[in-house]
């Protein structure tokens, strides 16, 4: 049903006779504008021979209801059906409902820049200043168009908003219809390519809503950004913040657990520890100020109208986040908000609904368990709260402060331990029989129109869609979160993506890859698993290992209840922490999955024959273990026999940066010379990687120093974090001399990039090693690598053909075949050309995908194999014991009947 069909009849200007006039103008040019209005902010363009007469400058709803005092009101607006509501057809012409003609045929929809959508509720005065702040501004503005919904406020709102503003659509509803719902109501008629939700008691700067349109087309990936928010005195006001859990409740109702186990989680912490001016991938952002992109918005679906008031900007991010996109942080641009103007006017029943939402968040998301877990969590904090009360703490409490904490939490203890309000996650408005797009409803048989009630997750990241035929569900667990481990999953979920795997990586919140293209959902929701290094003080000392071992906990139970919630078929192991190792595997069995685990390192390089019992350990309690060379399957077969039968081995996959704009080696990385100060001509040896004594870093500058007097266009290029050891003075003196250049930090992606884009030729002097990520990256590159014939590189590497190696015995090869390469760019050129088409050919990662994905088919039909021979054994003991049993019965005589 075309949603025109519900608005008023039009009100045209007209002369003394009154008839229509025509506008002496088309958008953008110069003609009359009503005031406060924007030319482009509403207009209708027209066919060159269609007649256009003077249109309302948006689509409101009040034409032709001025007079009147009509409204138009949320029953009478109605709703288009699930596969019109977010793409209406551009209307072709305008029924007249006064004369009962067609008027203004040829007509179509304008799209606009943005859509800016606030709900208002008796904030008379601060909508009007944030109206103002829209149109009122100076300064030049993307085409927009500001559309206001009124939840039936009783100070008048609706008719300031027509006569103050009547370049604003209206939408004044009869009754409050709930944040979520209202926004909605927005969403159906905005016409912009970006949709921003904004509260009436925001107000924007000249230039916010052009740089945050611009920060939106500039990353294609963020379905979702927020600005920089300041209170009205200036001050920074954080408006991120990550997904709810139990823990970070439980902080957020014990304040005094922010000092000790979670201060990540606290706006003490966001006001003290993040920059308030960096750009950064969060997990979600508030809605007082939240542009979405509207093709998201219609493959997510908008908000949930079952969230009557908060919680609904979290869960559609945590949706836009399971369906792949990113959300954004964005400080480029900066608006003044005064926090809760409409919820303190309604302060307990505001307050009820935000645990209410809260609640229905974890039964939306979490389940059934984890939702009356937190009901009960709020019930014993709200008891601790009225202890507290009663003990007069905290001290700078004042006497009427403290009476409505407690009358606050004694209603809040009352309604979470019976449950009362909580059960029922039906919003307290008459709500539509059909559903929006992007959610769904599951009814059990029951009592009452909730009973039984479990919302489910969106289709695009439901954990029970249909399945097609052969698909296998993975959980990839990659704890690190950066490094050559997290580029080796990403590209691993990419690829097995395309050979009929669903995968969801399990990884840390400050993702290195979190704004890359991803063809996999990226459940960024543990905590960093590195431990804290322990201070000299005894007590911090001991702070800091209870915060660690709280991280831990928290850790390990949100990879179980990922583990066990979701409709996988297996959990694959990336990297875990050597001390977490044996740990982590035992919790991730009680999910009761087959477990693969790729042992990228059989054994630490640092200490790792202490820790062989533990890998041992480890080794033992998989299903399946996988290894990248011959040479890391055998020291794993010497380690651990038993388990011989189950290690496999798929070659490393050459993986690329994965970046939207990569240096170009064909013009020879000329800007990334440039960037770089490298002059035009050198030929660049690189040694990339973070810089530890078994790399061998020693050995390549020795060698280099060596022969640099024979090389004057070579260059030696150190890009890594870590000490260089012994050598480091040799190296300053290089650098001085301009032969050598040193970056002694971590590598972004985009370092990384442009430093194999320069580099001639790469240097692993490696002293012992399995694998090597950045050996196969730099052969996707092209960049042909001279390395020692140490473990799994003399089969990574074909000697004279895509690289060089050397004897790991001779001290002086070395140097030798380092000056040998770097005099002949015609071999290295040539060795280039092989390592691209190694890359493309038997490394490519559709290879890896393939041999991954038939091993995990294998070890389910080990999985299903062992089941059915456990079940059988467990059938057979049944079956004797009970037999056992019932001869034992009748050859017992005190079992016997007595003798009458």
């Amino acid at each position: 049903m075309h949603p025109l069909r519900f608005f008023a009849p039009l009100r045209l200007r007209g002369d003394k006779k009154n008839k229509p006039s025509f506008p002496t103008h088309k958008a953008g040019l110069p003609g009359r504008t009503p005031p406060g209005a924007d030319r482009l902010s509403g207009n209708f363009a027209c066919s060159r021979n269609a007649p256009r007469i003077q249109m309302p400058w948006t689509v409101r709803c009040q034409w032709a209801s001025v007079e009147r005092g009509a409204a138009l009101t949320k029953e009478s607006h109605g709703r288009a059906n699930e596969s019109e509501r977010l793409s209406w057809p551009a209307p072709s012409a305008m029924w007249h409902q006064a004369s009962g003609r067609t008027i203004g045929k040829g007509l179509r929809r304008v799209m606009l820049d943005v859509s800016i959508i606030i709900v208002s509720y008796n904030v008379r005065e601060h909508l009007e200043r944030c109206l103002s702040s829209i149109f009122n501004s100076t300064a030049r503005r993307p085409a927009f168009e500001a559309i206001v919904i009124d939840n039936a406020s009783s100070d008048r709102s609706p008719e300031m908003v027509r006569l103050d503003f009547p370049a604003a659509t209206l939408i004044a509803n009869s009754e409050n219809a709930g944040f979520a719902a209202a926004c909605n109501q927005g969403i159906e008629i905005a016409r912009g390519r970006y949709l921003l939700l904004l509260n009436p008691d925001a107000t924007l700067l000249d230039d916010t809503l052009k740089k945050t349109i611009a920060f939106m087309d500039a990353h294609p990936e963020a379905a979702a950004a927020g600005c920089k928010l300041l209170h009205p005195d200036g001050s920074w006001h954080p408006s991120t913040r990550p997904f709810s859990t139990l823990a970070n409740q439980l902080c957020s109702r014990v304040p005094i657990l922010n000092k000790i186990g979670a201060p990540a989680t606290s706006p003490e912490y966001l006001e003290r520890e993040l920059d308030p001016d960096a750009v950064r991938a969060v997990d979600y952002v508030w809605g007082a100020f939240l542009l979405m992109r509207r093709e998201d918005v219609e493959s997510i679906g908008p908000l949930d109208e079952r969230f009557f008031m908060y919680s609904e900007d979290e869960d559609w991010c945590y949706r836009a986040r399971r369906a792949g996109r990113s959300i954004y942080y964005a400080p480029v641009a900066t608006a003044v908000h005064a926090k809760g103007q409409s919820s303190k006017l309604a302060r307990e029943r505001m307050r009820a609904e935000l645990f209410r939402s809260r609640y229905m968040y974890f039964l939306k998301h979490r389940g059934r368990a984890v939702a009356e877990a937190y009901r009960l969590l709020l019930g014993l904090t709200a008891c601790l709260q009225v202890i507290a009360v009663g003990i007069r703490w905290p001290r700078s409490e004042g006497r009427n402060e403290r009476v409505r904490r407690f009358h606050d939490e004694i209603s809040l203890a009352k309604s979470a331990l019976t449950g009362r309000g909580f059960r029922d996650p039906q919003p307290p408005f008459p709500r539509p029989a059909a559903t929006r797009a992007g959610d769904r409803v599951e009814r059990a048989e029951g009592s009452g129109p909730a009973a039984g009630m479990r919302v489910a997750d969106p289709p695009m990241a439901e954990k029970s869609a249909p399945r097609t035929r052969g698909e296998i569900r993975v959980l990839m667990v990659e704890t690190g979160g950066w490094g050559g481990v997290a580029l080796y999953s990403y590209d691993l979920c990419n690829a097995l993506g395309k050979v009929g795997a669903r995968v969801s990586l399990a990884t840390t919140g400050d993702y290195e890859f979190a704004a890359a293209e991803k063809g996999f959902e990226a459940a960024t929701v543990l905590l960093d698993f590195r431990s804290e290094r322990a201070p000299a003080n005894r007590l911090m000392g001991l702070v800091k290992k209870l915060r660690s071992l709280l991280k831990h906990f928290k850790n390990g139970a949100r990879l179980l209840a990922l583990a066990s919630g979701g409709d996988f078929d297996l959990i694959h192991v990336q990297w875990l922490p050597e001390h977490l190792s044996l740990w982590v595997v035992r919790l991730l069995r009680l999910a009761g999955r087959p477990i693969v685990y790729t042992a990228h390192d059989v054994l630490p390089h640092e200490d790792g024959n202490r820790q062989r019992e533990l890998f041992r350990s480890v080794y033992s309690l998989v299903d399946l273990i996988i290894v990248h060379s011959r040479y890391a399957r055998d020291l794993l077969v010497e380690l651990a026999p038993e388990a011989a039968g189950k290690i496999a081995i798929v070659p490393h996959g050459c993986s690329r940066i994965p970046l939207s704009e990569r240096s170009d080696r064909q013009n020879d990385g000329r800007e990334a010379r440039t960037a770089l100060g490298i002059p035009a001509g050198k030929t660049v040896a690189s040694f990339v990687g973070s810089i530890r004594p078994y790399k061998g870093l020693d050995a390549l500058i020795a060698a280099f120093a060596a022969i640099r007097r024979d090389l004057p266009d070579a260059l030696l290029l150190v890009a890594g974090q870590g000490d260089v050891g012994p050598r480091a003075d040799i190296l300053s003196e290089m650098a001085s001399e301009g032969s050598a250049l040193t970056i002694n930090r971590y590598l972004s992606l985009r370092e990384i990039d442009a430093v194999l884009s320069v580099s001639d030729l790469l240097v692993l002097p490696y002293k012992h090693v399995y694998t090597s990520g950045i050996l196969h990256v730099a052969q996707t590159y092209g960049v042909p690598v001279l390395a020692r014939d140490v473990g799994g590189l003399a089969e990574s590497i074909k000697h004279g053909e895509t690289g060089l190696l050397v004897r790991a015995d001779d001290p002086d090869a070395l140097k030798r075949e380092l000056r040998k390469a770097l005099q002949d760019a015609g071999e290295l050129a040539r060795m280039s050309r092989n390592c691209l088409s190694e890359a493309e050919g038997a490394r490519s990662w559709k290879r890896v995908a393939e041999s991954t994905r038939e091993l995990y088919a294998d070890a389910l039909r080990r999985r299903e194999s062992a089941d059915v021979a456990a079940r059988g054994r467990r059938a057979v003991v049944a079956f004797f014991a009970r037999a056992g049993a019932r001869r034992r019965t009748s050859h017992d005589p005190s079992e016997a009947e007595p003798n009458p």
